[in-house]
């Protein structure tokens, strides 16, 4: 099954892109606002059922009210993993952090 990152998205956050507080790396050193992110890969489709990953497996979507995500899988289908409030684990984007270019493989 084709799905369109975006739309992934958008499907995650309910709707409310507002509550974006930034898309990146997990290791927080490549980060992007949801208005960047929407207009570099609104085009983007990928296939999630299984066989391959193709999506960055550390991409992350950090929400201002403390809600995350991160990608998870299985046997090559993927999806985002919703954390409903921020731990250790949580992603902490980097004072010298940069823009992206790329999400298909790893992330560039």
């Amino acid at each position: 099954m084709y799905k369109n990152i975006v739309e992934e998205i958008i499907e995650l956050v309910n709707g409310k892109t507002e509550d974006i507080d930034w898309i990146g790396s997990s290791d927080g050193k490549k980060v992007m606002s949801w208005n960047e992110f929407n207009k570099k890969f609104n085009s983007l489709t990928y296939d999630n059922g299984f066989g391959g990953t193709e999506i960055a497996e550390d991409l992350v979507v950090i929400m201002k009210d403390g809600r995350w995500a991160n990608r998870g899988g299985f046997d090559g289908a993927e999806w985002f993993v919703e954390h409903w409030a921020q731990d250790e684990n949580t992603p902490i984007k980097q004072h010298d952090a940069v823009s992206f270019d790329q999400i298909v493989g790893k992330m560039k």
